[in-house]
């Protein structure tokens, strides 16, 4: 969809559309103390405090639905072609992630992790690897300085063992190993530390 470039609105030295997301309003009334209501307001702007926008989009997620309300000052028939393409490459999209989520197993995306500078293609290889080990990715962070000084010493010299630390216990008594190994589980399981992986194919970065 595109405004007709010959059409003089008024407005062409100002930006052109304004998009507001509100955010999800659903949830327990009873520990929201915001709701939305349709009851009018009155008047919420200065008569002469002029949107200069064309277009104003307003949305937000109500009653387990996601609801937007497009004004304009376009005229009708514009008006309602710009409803009728925003609504269908909106589908278009949602139907894009209902794909990737089924067919990939992702449900995330770069934005998700903001600690971290990665691209969506590297994010998409990265859940397909965890895929293939029955994992989940549950977050990405950036290294610290002290795990990328291991990296680089055992990427720059693999033979050699200053940060390798090598720990012996004897079990005087027998050694129950289902229990042990159950034991480290549950310490894998709480501790994400333990789960932790690096990666370092663009920025290294802990997963």
């Amino acid at each position: 969809f595109a405004l007709d470039a010959d059409t003089n609105y008024g407005y062409q030295d100002l930006a052109a559309v304004s998009f507001n997301y509100l955010g999800q309003f659903d949830g327990d009334t009873n520990q929201n103390d915001w709701q939305l209501v349709l009851e009018g307001a009155g008047q919420n702007i200065h008569p002469e405090n002029v949107d200069h926008t064309l277009i104003n989009i307003n949305g937000g997620v109500s009653q387990g639905s996601l609801h937007f309300s497009i004004h304009t000052k376009l005229t009708e028939k514009t008006t309602n072609q710009f409803r009728d393409a925003f609504k269908k490459h909106l589908i278009l999209i949602l139907d894009h992630c209902r794909e990737r989520l089924s067919i990939k197993g992702s449900s995330h995306t770069p934005s998700d992790f903001n600690s971290v500078n990665i691209t969506t293609q590297h994010l998409v290889a990265l859940e397909e690897s965890a895929k293939l080990s029955d994992n989940q990715i549950s977050g990405l962070y950036p290294a610290n300085s002290l795990q990328q000084g291991f990296i680089y010493h055992a990427l720059s010299q693999p033979s050699d063992d200053a940060y390798r630390v090598q720990v012996l216990y004897d079990y005087h008594f027998a050694l129950d190993v289902e229990k042990y190994l159950a034991a480290w589980k549950a310490c894998i399981s709480e501790y994400p530390i333990l789960r932790t992986a690096f990666n370092w194919e663009e920025d290294i970065i802990q997963i």
